[in-house]
């Protein structure tokens, strides 16, 4: 697998460790890129000011950078997004403009509920970033997170 004598171990090693964290920068990099793509096309299902969608398989870097561009759109004063998270779980983003008519927390606190999960309520309270277990809550934290966006 590594291909080198006893000797040259260590080295090939750090080799191919310094390989691995190049490969996770650009797969970084790459993923970023489609978020903020991806972000583009969010704005595209604005209902009343707000955008909320499932988006599976991200971390929720990648997410909450999403959110965050989205809500920066004109005409978008919030967005939440839910989706199974790339190494399980759940995650959970609402982000809204600074003094705005929607609150993130209050967008999310039942949705969170429904995945079994929650959030602190220190930090920006305009992008909130929650975590959970049930997967299969995520169609009913979309739908609670309407219903607390009054859409």
């Amino acid at each position: 697998m590594l291909a080198t004598s006893p000797d040259g171990l260590v080295d090939a090693v750090r080799r191919r460790n310094d390989e691995i964290k190049a490969l996770q920068r650009q797969l970084k990099a790459m993923q970023q890129a489609a978020a903020a793509k991806a972000a583009g096309s969010l704005t595209e299902s604005v209902v009343d000011g707000v955008v909320i969608a499932r988006l599976d398989g991200l971390d929720r870097d990648t997410m909450r950078d999403m959110a965050a561009a989205a809500r920066e759109a004109e005409g978008i004063d919030a967005v939440v997004l839910a989706g199974a998270g790339e190494k399980g779980g759940v995650v959970l983003v609402a982000a809204v403009k600074e003094n705005g008519r929607f609150n993130a927390a209050d967008l999310i606190d039942q949705s969170a509920k429904a995945v079994q999960g929650g959030f602190g309520r220190k930090g920006n309270p305009s992008l909130i970033v929650a975590g959970g277990k049930n997967v299969e809550g995520i169609d009913e934290a979309l739908e609670l997170a309407r219903s607390a966006a009054g859409i």
